[in-house]
């Protein structure tokens, strides 16, 4: 399952620093990652957790990162 607006997620156990859940707010759209030396373009993601928003995750971290609830 990929990531979509309206999701309620939790950071997995071996994240460092994150815990709890959060909320997938809406997408920023095709951006380049910016660790890509070939200008690779990955959707980013706008959250919202305990601490407040975060904006500009990838898709890639948020799936990496984190797990769907339920």
């Amino acid at each position: 399952m990929g990531i979509e607006p309206g999701q309620l997620r939790r950071w997995c156990d071996d994240v460092d620093g994150l815990e709890g859940t959060f909320i997938v707010l809406r997408s920023e759209g095709m951006h380049i990652v910016p660790s890509s030396p070939t200008g690779t373009k990955q959707e980013h993601w706008e959250i919202l957790a305990p601490d407040g928003v975060g904006r500009g995750w990838t898709e890639h971290l948020l799936t990496q990162l984190s797990e769907v609830i339920g």
